[in-house]
């Protein structure tokens, strides 16, 4: 699958970049100058130097993925301007994506395995909108960021993020493989 990744220079967004090369995903991470470029080349990723807020420049890098991960963000105030750049361009480049692929028969739609996959999916994309809401956004940055100005929410994430650390190591949130996975 070809992916357009946001942030692969920055902490979440160089993981994610990790874990999709694993899993065999060709990547292309949009940064904004050449030194970053660079960067991303060297980690195996296909550099796209454009600035987020130039919507033409962003769909284009769009329209030649199959999907799009955004994890850029210059923590500040900022940062909402920036989401909502980056969202008003991947919906552009994927409505179009989707009027040609109408157009010349090539839409199809793809499900899930079994029931339990759908609700296994649909359970964990509750809990993290959930959480992000609670966390009031992105909760490492909250929690990151709104310490140093002692905020409440932010120490709600944190001790969001540790218990969940801490439960997810002991197995209490263990979820049984679905048959495909255990396949692999």
């Amino acid at each position: 699958m070809k992916v357009a990744l946001t942030g692969a220079t920055g902490f979440i967004g160089s993981h994610v970049l990790t874990e999709l090369q694993e899993h065999g995903h060709e990547v292309t991470a949009l940064v904004r100058d050449n030194a970053q470029a660079d960067l991303v080349a060297a980690r195996g990723a296909t550099p796209a130097v454009a600035d987020l807020y130039d919507r033409p420049a962003v769909a284009g890098v769009l329209g030649q993925a199959d999907g799009a991960i955004h994890t850029a963000s210059p923590g500040d105030a900022t940062s909402a301007g920036l989401d909502s750049a980056v969202v008003d361009a991947v919906t552009g480049a994927f409505a179009g994506s989707l009027v040609t692929a109408l157009l010349t028969g090539r839409f199809h739609l793809e499900g899930f395995n079994s029931p339990r996959h759908m609700l296994r999916s649909a359970g964990g994309a509750a809990l993290m909108g959930a959480g992000g809401a609670m966390a009031y956004g992105c909760s490492i940055g909250q929690g990151l960021t709104g310490l140093s100005t002692l905020a409440l929410p932010s120490f709600v994430a944190v001790a969001g993020i540790l218990l969940g650390t801490a439960a997810g190591l002991r197995g209490a949130l263990r979820v049984q493989p679905l048959a495909a996975e255990a396949a692999r």
